[in-house]
């Protein structure tokens, strides 16, 4: 989203940095109340809500466009600091919630190897994407639509999908007795 921020919502490098600087704030006021919300009830349904959050702000920037993009882009990008300050540690303690001891370390080493190369091979397929849509003028069905809005919707699906994947899967598995 960085030469989509620049280049085709047009902020500058001030804007840019005000954003990155409010995005950091607000995660850090999130980050403890989302810990202890996930202490009391558990890190999977903390997860899953900060899952929802992110899926809202992938969804309200679907709206962003050269136009719009100050408000809405803005919105988004706090959503996600909020959803981040959850979502980072209720992936790595789900490992601890649902991994016995002795497997830790390696679930945890697979954890990264594959979100490794999914990252990879995602971004490789979000910029072949890019470059075609952007080739045709932004336009798709004769419509201006740029690639960004088109990606955030995918995320939006795929986090709904991962929500409910929480709910309805990971919810139920045997939580590992604590010593």
């Amino acid at each position: 989203f960085g030469a989509f921020q620049r280049n085709t919502l047009g902020f500058s490098m001030t804007f840019i940095a005000a954003l990155t600087l409010a995005y950091s704030i607000v995660r850090s006021c999130f980050s403890i109340p989302f810990g202890k919300y996930a202490d009391k009830h558990s890190w999977e349904k903390m997860l899953r809500i900060c899952i929802i959050i992110a899926a809202i702000g992938y969804f309200i920037n679907v709206f962003s466009t050269p136009q719009t993009g100050k408000i809405t882009y803005t919105i988004y990008y706090i959503i996600s600091a909020i959803s981040m300050a959850g979502i980072n540690s209720g992936i790595l303690n789900l490992t601890f919630d649902y991994v016995k001891e002795e497997n830790r370390s390696v679930a945890i080493g697979w954890k990264s190897a594959i979100g490794g190369v999914a990252g990879f091979l995602a971004a490789c397929i979000e910029s072949a994407f890019i470059e075609k849509v952007e080739s045709n003028g932004n336009a798709i069905f004769g419509l201006t639509i740029y690639p960004q809005q088109i990606l955030s919707l995918v995320s939006t699906i795929i986090l709904i999908i991962l929500a409910i994947y929480l709910y309805k899967v990971v919810r139920n598995q045997k939580v590992v007795i604590k010593k």
